[in-house]
Formats: C-alpha cells, structure tokens, sequence
C-alpha cells in the first residue's frame, strides 16, 4: 500500500474541485453565447443593431469566433488642421530662434556669449511653454520632437556645446538645461 501525506492528498482534493469548477463556468458560458432562437414576431419594422466591424460577434457559439474578430482596428485618428497648424507654427518660431541663436553664437568668441543669452532664454521658453499650456502629454512630446527637428536642421547643437563654455554662469547654465533636454529626445527619435 501507498503512504499518501494529508498535504498531498488536499492538493489532489483542491484540483479535483477547481477542475469541475471550471467545468461548470465553462458550460455555463457556453450556453450564454450560444446564439438565442429567433422568434417570428412577424414585424419587419423592428430596429436591427449596427453592425460594428471592430467588435466581436458574441452571438456566435464559443468555437465560432476567427482570429480577424479579435483583430485590432485599423483606423488611426489623423491629426486636425489645428493641430498641423499649431506645429507649424511651432517649427517656423522655432527655425528662427535656433538660426538667430547659432548666427549670435558665431559672432561671439572668448567665452564671451552674452548676445546669446536672449535667444537661449526664448529657446528654452519655447520649450517650458509647452508643459505648461494644458495639452496632454503626447501633444507636448510631439511638439517638442518638432522643436528639436529644428535644432537638427539648424545645427543648434554646436551653439548650445559653444554656449556651455560662456564666462556668464547663467547662459552656460541656460544651455546645459537644453542640452539635458534635447538630447535624450534627439536620440530617442
């Protein structure tokens, strides 16, 4: 004879009971889906639900579902006219304060950037303005990638590395903050 231990035993007790119930939720669900017979009122004038092609058939009995009812819709919501508006708004400002920043930072030498510090404080503004107006959190991600697409085309990262090195302890600050900001974005698109 078997020495079976009590633990082993309601291990075997806990599975048998889950197993039948699962079973029964199994059979009970079942016998929901399964589609209702249709009764003949004779009126042709009841309303029929819309069909929804992005939704699953529930009516169906279980087995009947196919992969496409699970599949996920395909429709992606385009941006607005506002929107697009709004980001090209965006990169015209944002093209110019990075062309007027890098033409100041040309002019300058010696460590000697204080022209520069109006336009580092627009640039930097540019970008605090976003988190700060209420869009939601993509909108203001979205919108700072256009600010930095800018600072790529303009070449805004050598002026911000020359701003760096500025004797005024407020523009090399000013930079390095943009700096810490844009370059993670940069790299991460």
């Amino acid at each position: 004879a078997m020495d079976v231990s009590p633990a082993v035993l309601w291990a075997f007790v806990a599975c048998c009971v889950t197993c039948i119930a699962c079973l029964v939720a199994y059979i009970l669900l079942a016998s929901k889906l399964k589609p209702a017979k249709e009764h003949d009122s004779g009126s042709e004038d009841e309303e029929l639900p819309e069909e929804n092609d992005d939704v699953a058939d529930v009516s169906q009995p279980l087995g009947a579902f196919s992969p496409e009812s699970f599949a996920v819709p395909t429709k992606i919501p385009g941006r607005s006219p506002a929107v697009l508006a709004r980001e090209a708004e965006l990169k015209k400002n944002g093209t110019e304060a990075w062309k007027q920043l890098r033409a100041a930072v040309k002019g300058c030498s010696d460590g000697q950037y204080a022209p520069c510090k109006p336009l580092l404080e627009r640039v930097f503004q540019l970008f605090t303005d976003l988190e700060g107006q209420g869009h939601d959190r993509a909108t203001v991600i979205t919108s700072q990638v256009v600010l930095c697409n800018c600072l790529l085309e303009c070449d805004g990262l050598e002026a911000l590395k020359s701003c760096q090195s500025a004797s005024d302890p407020t523009i090399a600050r000013t930079a390095t903050d943009l700096l810490e900001k844009v370059v993670p974005m940069i790299w991460s698109s």
